[in-house]
């Protein structure tokens, strides 16, 4: 799998697009993103990148940026064991309620669009 894929099924996944990607990485310019998603040649996720989205999005997946193994994105535990084989302290409490709360996304939309699919059948 390219880096360009791997990078856009990141950006996918987290739900941002490349831009607010981008600024969360805290990059000066936005063309290190867009270079990469572009399959310039000489662009690739280099291991300061993916340190940066490690950093910034704990919940993705170390070894799917490096080798595209699945998950996209981390589970609790999976974040946590990440942290520990990366040697990357998790932080504070609020940090671990933000991550918490950005898994527990997924499962809201859900049960948003299950809400939404009723509302639309009733209407009917």
């Amino acid at each position: 799998m390219e880096d360009s894929q791997k990078l856009q099924s990141v950006i996918d996944a987290l739900g941002l697009t490349a831009n607010a990607f981008s600024v969360k990485l805290d990059y000066k310019s936005h063309a290190s993103i867009y270079h990469v998603l572009d399959g310039k040649p000489s662009a690739t996720v280099s291991p300061g990148m993916r340190d940066r989205i490690i950093k910034a999005f704990p919940n993705v997946n170390y070894n799917y940026l490096t080798h595209g193994e699945l998950p996209i994105l981390l589970d609790e535990d999976g974040v946590i064991s990440q942290a520990n084989a990366l040697n990357i302290p998790l932080q504070t409490d609020i940090e671990t309620f933000k991550i918490k709360k950005m898994l527990s996304v997924p499962e809201q939309l859900d049960r948003i669009e299950a809400k939404l699919d009723l509302i639309l059948k009733l209407k009917k």
